[in-house]
């Protein structure tokens, strides 16, 4: 199955229907999901690679597509939000602004789960990443939107704005310069990302770069859907995942270079080693690189610690 951004692949209706009967005909609902802990992440991130069977709840899940990805859970998000898409308090004179490709969109429930008072605008296009880099395109083919015009206006209205924050999150694996497909260096993608958070890092807005998460070779939903009992041999990643390798260590780079801070992620996902397709009782993802909303929501006490001080 392969790796794409946009359009993002959803599981089919005839496995959320299957799997609707199986829920239905099991009677159990789905648990609400509360926010976990620094040391309860890290405990269930380190027993994650034993779990080898879904449960009654996560097969229920699986029927609930709706629940499990971004822009079905929150509809304002839309296919794009070339303009600012408005969540949070929207009568908040605190603005938090995230902005990139579907890698910033997929952390819109952590952001609001973990700073409710504040006014959270979206600025997202499902193929363009941070990175003005001539030729970018995806190696899968999925074709890029008009990424300069989408950066040009989107930088040009967070500094009308002036938020109190701006957090940078993007796709990294798969990402190759035209014609050839060729690769593109770590070296490369750091100094194209220093620019952008220079162009929106000021005075009174402080930046944090989201560390991109470690990407699976398949679809996580239709592969444990297809083998709910050997989802550790038959759905897990090793990290970090050879077969599509992200810029991670650049994000760093830029990061550290520019004075912004940065968030590491790839923790709350995986072990040293491997990366399983559930932590705890939640979904890590809803396809190949997303991160699924309850998960996400479950994030949110580490991800506004990891955020906290660029608010006061």
């Amino acid at each position: 199955m392969p790796i794409g951004d946009g359009p993002m692949r959803r599981a089919p209706r005839s496995l959320a229907l299957g799997l609707a009967a199986v829920a239905l005909a099991s009677g159990v609902a789905i648990a609400s999901t509360t926010t976990g802990t620094a040391s309860q992440i890290r405990a269930l991130v380190a027993a994650s690679t034993k779990i080898q069977k879904l449960t009654p709840a996560l097969i229920t899940e699986l029927s609930q597509i709706s629940t499990l990805e971004t822009r079905l859970a929150y509809p304002g998000v839309g296919m794009e939000c070339l303009t600012a898409c408005a969540f949070g308090d929207l009568s908040s004179k605190r603005t938090i602004v995230l902005y990139g490709d579907s890698h910033a969109m997929m952390w819109l429930p952590a952001v609001l789960a973990a700073e409710p008072k504040y006014r959270v605008d979206l600025f997202w296009d499902p193929t363009c990443p941070l990175v003005a880099i001539p030729g970018l395109a995806f190696a899968d083919g999925t074709p890029p939107s008009n990424c300069a015009a989408f950066r040009a206006s989107s930088v040009a209205a967070i500094r009308s704005i002036d938020p109190k924050l701006v957090l940078l999150g993007e796709r990294t694996y798969q990402v190759v310069t035209m014609p050839g497909s060729k690769p593109i260096s770590n070296a490369t993608w750091a100094k194209a990302l220093k620019t952008t958070i220079r162009q929106v890092k000021t005075r009174t807005t402080g930046v944090a770069v989201v560390q991109d998460i470690v990407a699976f070779n398949w679809n996580v939903l239709l592969c444990v859907a297809a083998y709910p009992s050997a989802i550790q041999k038959r759905c897990s990643s090793a990290n970090p995942n050879s077969k599509a390798p992200g810029h991670q260590a650049a994000e760093k780079t830029a990061a550290v270079a520019t004075g912004a801070k940065f968030v590491v992620t790839i923790p709350w996902f995986c072990t040293s080693t491997r990366c399983s397709p559930v932590v705890g009782s939640n979904f890590v993802h809803y396809d190949q690189g997303h991160v699924s909303v309850p998960y996400a929501r479950y994030l949110a006490g580490v991800f506004g610690a990891a955020i906290a001080p660029l608010l006061r």
